[in-house]
């Protein structure tokens, strides 16, 4: 008799836990197939978005580019001359400090850059490098205040 009680008690116990598990599996499948579908979605949207950067990027670069990164001589690190571009940001971020809106197209252009934009598409290149750019986040307003740079 006890075995009997024993093997059914064994009976309903297992067949409890399997049914916990079979629930827990399922439940991990639903969520695998969400996290799918999601991530299918994500590739597909960005992959949408792709056509309309390249297009982007197709018009402007067929639009004149910077003269600083023209010049084979003054090319370094990435076809940019940083140096020059730390110079320029440097006069650039003072004179807008100073209230001097009216001398930015001017710094712009002895710089080589025709226009601000043309400024813009060099800096976006350069302030990939991390590095530099924190740097120069950290420099460009004490040299700033000290009355270091910038064109006055």
């Amino acid at each position: 008799m006890r075995i009997l009680l024993i093997t059914i008690f064994s009976f309903f116990l297992l067949s409890s836990c399997k049914q916990d598990i079979t629930k827990e599996l399922k439940e991990a499948e639903k969520k695998a197939a969400a996290e799918k579908q999601e991530k299918a979605a994500a590739e597909k949207k960005e992959a949408e978005k792709k056509p309309e950067e390249d297009a982007v990027k197709r018009e402007d670069e067929k639009q004149e580019p910077s003269k600083l990164v023209e010049a084979p001589e003054q090319q370094k690190e990435g076809g940019i001359d940083k140096e020059k571009l730390t110079r320029a940001y440097e006069e650039i971020y003072c004179a807008q400090k100073r209230q001097e809106m009216d001398k930015l197209l001017d710094i712009y252009k002895k710089y080589g850059f025709e226009s601000p934009k043309d400024f813009s598409r060099t800096w976006i290149e350069a302030a990939k490098d991390t590095d530099w750019l924190t740097k120069l986040a950290q420099e460009v307003p004490k040299k700033c205040q000290t009355g270091e740079t910038g064109a006055k």
